[in-house]
């Protein structure tokens, strides 16, 4: 499967980029799911620029018509 990411605006010497790498939908095959999750990262090279995400203008769009929890938990790479 191909993740599906997107580069976000910030000048060019400080990327930084969100993709989502799972996803997972309901446990039925013949029933609508009655849920959907997404995981993925966030990646920067600086700490700044990943403060500089606004998560809920990034991602909640994608999720317009539903309730969306953002669970923010990052570990720093060394």
């Amino acid at each position: 499967s191909q993740a599906w990411g997107r580069q976000h605006e910030t000048a060019r010497a400080n990327p930084g980029v969100i993709s989502v790498t799972m996803i997972r939908v309901g446990e039925a095959t013949n029933a609508v799911p009655d849920f959907c999750e997404l995981q993925g990262t966030v990646r920067t090279f600086t700490v700044e620029v990943l403060e500089d995400f606004n998560f809920n203008d990034e991602l909640i769009p994608l999720g317009a018509s539903m309730w969306v929890r953002l669970a923010e938990n990052w570990l720093r790479a060394k």
